[in-house]
């Protein structure tokens, strides 16, 4: 405040209103209007003439106004009577007796500083009295977020009102109305999380809790779940929209009816996650990543151009739904250039893909690994037909040859004693870094190829820049998918290599009555400790089947026989046994065996009874006469007892 603004005479309250009263004059006047040079006096009556005089009633100044017509009067400011705090006269004689006095008051709002949406300090400048005084005159209001979350925006109206007191008035007032607005928003930031499938936004005056807030992109709305200091979530977006590489646009609308608004360009690009090798004499190899996408939203055709090195990678017009995967034709490379780790870049629409994804030609292409009773078969592409360069380690056994080269399968022999679980060794190309002694090689084991869910492999050793081994877990079947890093940097395979557990191994099962029991078999990868038993299935002779109960470990387990499988007469003959796990079934089968030792002592104790006695004292008194009759009750009642022991049998 300045020395002409006293503002301890006044207290000036903060009015959110929509109508405007105005001052009018009372007496001779009929209104009286401030502006930014002077106030207008606007007569009721009468007429103004030279003699007219305007004068502070308490500080006796006295002023001539400029009459503009018989009616309207203009009074320039100046620093003696602007913002003063008292009463005024308007006389048609130089002493003024003859007028009552009015309010005198006209503080001028210049304008009005913004403050951030959230709340803060409000600055009002008044109008400048004095050409040395470049601050201007200031009142500061502080805004908190009770008032903040109720209203927003721009263009709020405001109105002051202005309340002064003096010894020679009881009470004024002036009401002044202007504009108001909050600090537009900025937006810094946008981030699509595919992981957690939520947008996240930061900037600046987005504004508090109960602010309207509405948000647009590309069109579609999307609604804010949460809004904490400057930065909005949006939850659950639709994945669909974010799986295309381009520009997105952004519209941020905060505050109603009149918002303040920011808008935001958001560059997605297309990400590249690894790539297949081919022949360096040319083929097609399949990049994998997302926002790979050959269509743009709208259907058109995006333009998309692939490098591999220097060479241009042709594409190829599969298109995948998903975005994922893209294919292009590589041309030959010429003998002696390098064709080995060459970046992999994807444009689509101008915007280049990760470039730190390498691409090497002439490497195998593992796709499928499956076992074939003691054969494992290798499908694949690149393998070539040198079986003196191809072997095969598995579980520290000495390295195998194969028995039969395709380029696109190999088969190895196993042999009979092979060791379940243990050492795994993984051969290829490049397995090695310029950093000497200090690669950080990882490799983990899924057991479902479609879960996040993986082992480590332990002790990863690299025995060369071929090949790598590491002691793999506990698991088992045909599915089980590896992936290998070196400093943090994926290994180049088709769709995940697989690591086959060998199939189960059968030595011996104890017999049991056909009454059902226990029965406890040995042999080796029959499953580890922890296993959903669901995956284990054990067969006797192909058509009866013994639940499983308990693994001890990958060689004992047992299963339940429940009784009635087996008609009576039981068999004596020996009977295979077969086990399943995790859909690879034994490639031998063990011999088990019923004992049917229980199911004869009962038979003989219901054929043992007292008839057989009778039937010889019968035959030593009658002879020969009445044999027949006496045996049919004992056959009879034989038979009797063989039905209530079969039937107790099933039910058991």
């Amino acid at each position: 405040m300045t020395k002409y603004f006293r503002i301890q005479e006044f207290l000036i309250l903060f009015v959110i209103l929509f109508n405007i009263g105005k001052i009018t004059g009372q007496l001779d006047l009929k209104t009286i209007e401030y502006g930014p040079d002077g106030v207008t006096f606007n007569l009721g009556s009468g007429a103004y003439s030279n003699g007219n005089y305007f004068m502070l009633v308490s500080s006796a100044v006295k002023k001539n106004f400029t009459i503009l017509n018989p009616t309207t009067a203009f009074l320039n400011y100046t620093p003696d009577i602007i913002n003063k705090a008292d009463n005024f006269k308007v006389c048609d004689t130089s002493d003024c007796r003859l007028s009552n006095a009015l309010p005198w008051n006209p503080i001028y709002i210049d304008t009005i500083s913004s403050t951030p949406t959230q709340g803060g300090i409000i600055t009002i400048y008044c109008v400048d009295e004095s050409d040395t005084n470049t601050a201007g005159t200031e009142i500061h209001f502080n805004i908190g977020n009770n008032i903040t979350s109720l209203i927003s925006g721009q263009n709020i109206p405001v109105c002051f009102f202005v309340r002064g007191s003096s010894t020679l008035s009881s009470s004024s007032s002036i009401f002044i109305q202007k504009y108001f607005s909050f600090q537009a928003p900025t937006i810094s930031s946008v981030v699509f999380n595919r992981d957690a499938n939520q947008i996240t936004m930061t900037g600046t005056n987005f504004g508090v809790n109960g602010i309207p807030l509405a948000l647009i992109s590309n069109g579609g709305n999307l609604q804010p779940t949460r809004l904490v200091d400057n930065t909005v979530i949006i939850s659950n977006v639709n994945a669909q929209n974010y799986s295309f590489s381009g520009d997105y646009q952004y519209f941020l609308n905060v505050g109603s009816p009149n918002p303040n608004s920011a808008t935001y360009t958001q560059q997605l690009l297309p990400v590249v996650t690894s790539v297949t090798s081919t022949s360096s004499t040319g083929g097609t190899i399949s990049i994998y990543g997302y926002r790979l996408n050959l269509f743009k939203p709208n259907a058109t055709i995006s333009q998309v151009t692939i490098t591999v090195g220097t060479y241009t990678c042709t594409v190829l017009t599969l298109n995948d739904p998903t975005n994922s995967f893209i294919a292009c034709s590589m041309p030959a490379i010429p003998s002696g250039s390098k064709n080995y780790n060459l970046s992999v870049v994807v444009n689509i629409d101008g915007k280049n893909s990760n470039s730190d994804i390498l691409f090497s030609a002439d490497l195998p292409n593992v796709q499928e690994v499956s076992q074939d009773g003691g054969n494992t078969i290798i499908i694949g592409s690149s393998f070539g037909n040198d079986t003196k360069s191809i072997v095969l380690h598995f579980n520290g056994s000495t390295p195998m040859s194969p028995i039969s080269v395709s380029d696109s399968m190999l088969t190895f022999k196993f042999p009979p004693n092979t060791p379940s679980g243990g050492i795994v060794t993984i051969s290829g190309q490049y397995m090695t870094s310029n950093i000497q002694g200090n690669e950080n090689i990882t490799v983990n084991v899924y057991s479902d190829p479609n879960s996040s869910i993986s082992t480590p492999c332990a002790n990863v050793t690299r025995l060369s820049n071929t090949s790598v081994t590491c002691v793999a877990p506990a698991g088992s079947g045909s599915s089980a998918y590896i992936q290998l890093q070196l400093n943090s940097i994926g290994a180049t395979v088709l769709s995940g290599l697989s690591m086959v557990y060998q199939a189960p191994r059968l030595v011996s099962a104890t017999a049991i009555s056909p009454y059902g029991g226990s029965i406890s078999i040995s042999g080796a990868n029959l499953g580890f400790v922890g296993i959903d038993l669901n995956l284990i299935t054990v067969e006797i002779d192909n058509t009866r089947d013994c639940k499983t109960s308990a693994v001890i470990n990958s060689t004992n387990i047992v299963c339940q026989l429940n009784s009635g499988q087996f008609n009576l007469p039981p068999p004596i003959n020996y009977l295979n046994l077969t086990v399943t796990v995790n859909g690879q079934t034994s490639f031998n089968s063990t011999i088990f065996k019923l004992d049917n030792t229980d199911y004869y002592e009962l038979l003989n104790r219901v054929l043992s009874t007292d008839y057989s006695e009778i039937e010889y004292r019968k035959q030593k008194l009658y002879g020969i006469i009445f044999p027949a009759c006496l045996l049919v009750p004992v056959l009879i009642w034989s038979t009797v007892k063989l039905c209530y022991h079969q039937i107790s049998y099933k039910q058991n």
